[in-house]
């Protein structure tokens, strides 16, 4: 019992105790295990309120201070102040998409969120996925293919985490691949695994887990204005988790990069 204890804590279950009695032989250590995972839970717990909370506090003066600069900007502007007025505004929305990305990582954070489960059809998700970020496609020399390897053409999953893991996943492939990128999509009566492949320089080896990490950035990608904020895949891979799946980094055939997503029937 205190081993399963032990691994559903491991596993994300910050509730999970032992309750095993004291007249056991092993009572006194299970005592401690238990009142440690109390004090685990309530640590977590304190972590995601405070993050919550700084970040909606957060979104108030920011968006005072977007519609104060806009309403500077509607009046005749000699033009070099209006060119520093425009780039204090694209700080602010920067800063306000920060504020958004914590409070997704901090919501998929919680145990409590149950996943949506409804029944799509793969290749109808797929084409709104790709039509939700076709807009942000900025070199239109870019090929997306679309690869079905499906005996069947509908699958339960939570369309909002899913589609949400994939958008980021797209958007970090538009980033860093050449010309090609292919999101190929496989189901079996076990689950549905989903490939994003790109043709770029790829992720090396000792790198493909800690990009999962919030925060975390490649040295390739430090500036911002490729990076991100280093969120995009740490909320991608808490996506699939929440619904039981996975999401890995892996060498694509393409020569660059491939995440596997992997969701369970």
């Amino acid at each position: 019992r205190l081993k399963s204890t032990a691994a559903q804590l491991g596993q994300g279950n910050l509730a999970a105790r032992t309750k095993i009695p004291p007249s056991s032989n092993i009572g006194s250590l299970a005592a401690v295990f238990d009142t440690m995972a109390n004090d685990i839970e309530q640590l977590l717990n304190q972590q995601r309120d405070l993050l919550n909370a700084v970040s909606h506090e957060l979104r108030t003066p920011l968006t005072r201070l977007d519609f104060g600069l806009a309403l500077a900007l509607s009046d005749d502007l000699p033009a070099a102040s209006r060119e520093r007025l425009q780039g204090l505004v694209a700080h602010i929305r920067e800063l306000d998409e920060l504020v958004l990305e914590l409070l997704s990582y901090s919501r998929l954070q919680n145990p409590a969120q149950t996943p949506e489960r409804v029944e799509v059809v793969l290749d109808e998700f797929i084409d709104s996925i790709l039509g939700s970020v076709d807009d942000e496609l900025e070199n239109p020399d870019i090929v997306i293919d679309v690869v079905l390897d499906c005996a069947v053409e509908r699958f339960t999953l939570d369309p909002r985490l899913t589609a949400r893991a994939l958008q980021n996943l797209l958007r970090n492939a538009m980033r860093y691949c050449e010309r090609r990128i292919q999101v190929g999509v496989k189901v079996c009566p076990r689950g549905c695994e989903i490939c994003v492949d790109d043709d770029g320089i790829g992720i090396p080896v000792d790198q493909r887990e800690r990009i999962f990490e919030p925060f975390y950035r490649l040295d390739r990608s430090r500036d911002r204005a490729t990076g991100g904020f280093g969120l995009g895949l740490a909320i991608s891979r808490r996506a699939l988790e929440a619904q039981g799946g996975t999401l890995t980094a892996q060498a694509s055939p393409l020569g660059g990069a491939r995440f596997r997503l992997w969701l369970p029937s």
